[in-house]
């Protein structure tokens, strides 16, 4: 285990740190001067259009944390203390049946950061019994995972179709991708 230590004077909040998923779209928002001058916000490229957003999980918000503030932690331990961090909520994870085959994960009372639970081992260790072939994930929202179980023979026109659905439909949108967990990573289906 690492400890990291805050250094003097700063508030960087290591207790709520999460690494988040986030769209890429919501880094072009951010000001470009920012990032060159180093106090852009800290985050890694995962796949397709989402990337890991390192975030303050506050109790009514969720603010970036930027690059400046962290103390001089690099990425990897930024992820370590996360991931700790996200660990810790799997008592509050729940699972709801969408359709036979298809379930909705969501962290209850801070569902914002339920994207979070990809990231983590954890996550995946609860699936591997439910779905003992594989799973292929959507994250077309900020709130929730929907997970398809790839034994279903239409798994991924499921997800497609729930995709494309809640983009035309819904706010507060995340990933138009399918991605499913190879080699301990999250990766980009490849759709036919």
């Amino acid at each position: 285990m690492v400890v990291l230590a805050d250094t003097e004077g700063n508030d960087f909040d290591a207790a709520h740190l999460i690494a988040n998923i986030r769209p890429r779209e919501h880094l072009d928002a951010m000001k470009p001067e920012e990032a060159e001058l180093g106090s852009g916000p800290a985050f890694e490229d995962l796949a397709g259009d989402v990337v890991i957003l390192y975030q303050i999980d506050a109790a009514d918000s969720l603010a970036s944390v930027s690059l400046s503030d962290v103390g001089g932690r690099s990425l990897a331990q930024l992820r370590e203390l996360a991931l700790e961090n996200i660990n810790t909520l799997m008592p509050q994870v729940r699972q709801s049946e969408f359709v036979d085959g298809v379930s909705i994960f969501t962290v209850e009372d801070d569902e914002a950061v339920s994207p979070a639970l990809l990231l983590t081992d954890k996550f995946w260790s609860l699936l591997g019994p439910q779905f003992p072939r594989g799973a292929l994930i959507a994250i077309p929202r900020r709130d929730a995972i929907f997970v398809f179980d790839k034994r279903l023979p239409n798994a991924s026109q499921m997800a497609r179709t729930l995709i494309d659905k809640i983009f035309k439909e819904e706010p507060d949108l995340l990933s138009e991708y399918i991605f499913e967990r190879r080699d301990g990573k999250l990766q980009v289906v490849a759709e036919q």
